[in-house]
């Protein structure tokens, strides 16, 4: 990384370490680019078994460009963020591995494995230039699976287990208690299981159900504590926006209108989703309690069109969408309204 440092000619004016009254008007300028290659096999080790491998490598530039301006005034004890030009590459080769075995047509077993990458970046008010670039993250991702398809593809049901691990999380946070910056001080693992069925019971009628547990915890993570007025590790607490418990239950009718060249179809459609309690801060004092939201949709559709009516949050759940120190979004109240889509 190149870090050249200066001062602009207004600087020479006066001395702001001397305490000389001075304001500081900032501007960044951040330069991006990255590009990628991947590719993917497969090889029939058996008529039954199926083996994929994959990778991928990915390269991203970052620059950053600092100017700052000086004007007389009030002025701090030290100076911060003098004019500087920031320059950092990230890359990384990230693989991935298949082994699929099909029991028989309409049963399937796999095992995968994958690395994930995110790049780095440069921070724009870190006042430490050590501290203006953030490295990048990576996760181990684990999964084993078992799909299936029964009565004539009228039953579809899959289940998976799967095994995260994130390293050097990137997370905004104050390291000083004052200049928040993105920092990797996170160190996060994930298991659970997923569930995904869809029936169709009958012509026209379908219905889908899905479901998830999750047990996320962070293994390490360090974090300025106001309280304590220090870094603390927040080692044991959960994600943010992490719910333990998901699911969601779907039922749709779809009548159609025979020998109807433009398709004609009615169709009326109810859901429910529940979500368990999650956290909203990185400290898992700010959360939302577990609720669940009805939403309803009935209408026409054609090749060319469709007209529907929706209901949503049916009962009028109150529950807060988005939450931060000081900072609330409450989700969406009970609404109506009618939709039109054309088709061209």
């Amino acid at each position: 990384m190149i870090t050249p440092t200066f001062y602009g000619p207004d600087y020479v004016q006066f001395d702001p370490a001397s305490g000389a009254p001075f304001t500081t008007i900032g501007n960044s300028h951040g330069n991006n680019k990255g590009y990628a290659f991947f590719g993917q096999a497969t090889y029939s080790l058996t008529n039954q078994l199926d083996f994929t491998a994959g990778i991928r490598y990915d390269h991203e530039n970052r620059g950053l460009s600092q100017y700052t301006d000086y004007q007389k005034d009030p002025a701090p004890a030290t100076l911060l963020n003098p004019n500087a030009d920031y320059r950092a590459s990230f890359n990384a080769v990230t693989p991935k591995f298949v082994l699929s075995y099909k029991i028989q047509d309409n049963m399937l077993l796999y095992g995968s494995y994958a690395r994930g990458f995110r790049a780095g970046g440069l921070n724009t008010n870190a006042t430490d230039p050590a501290q203006v670039p953030y490295q990048p993250e990576h996760s181990d991702n684990y999964e084993i699976g078992w799909k299936n398809t029964f009565l004539d593809n009228k039953l579809k049901f899959n289940l998976t287990a799967f095994y995260l691990e994130q390293h050097n999380q990137q997370i905004s946070t104050a390291m000083d208690g004052i200049n928040a910056l993105i920092l990797n001080v996170g160190e996060m693992h994930n298991k659970g299981l997923e569930l995904e069925v869809t029936a169709l019971p009958v012509k026209g009628l379908q219905i889908d159900w899905n479901a998830s547990y999750s047990y996320a915890r962070y293994t390490s993570l360090l974090l300025y504590s106001a309280d304590a007025k220090a870094v603390v590790n927040y080692k044991g607490d959960q994600p943010i926006n992490t719910p333990p418990v998901s699911s969601m239950l779907a039922a749709q009718y779809t009548y159609d209108f025979v020998g109807s060249k433009q398709k004609l179809a009615a169709f009326v459609r109810g859901e429910y989703r529940y979500l368990d309690k999650y956290y909203f801060d990185f400290v898992n004092g700010l959360s939302q309690p577990a609720y669940s939201l009805f939403n309803a949709k009935a209408g026409i559709s054609s090749k060319n069109f469709e007209l529907n009516f929706w209901a949503r949050n049916i009962t009028d759940k109150k529950y807060v969408a988005y939450g931060s120190f000081g900072t609330f979004l409450l989700g969406s109240p009970k609404t109506y309204g009618t939709t039109l889509i054309a088709k061209f």
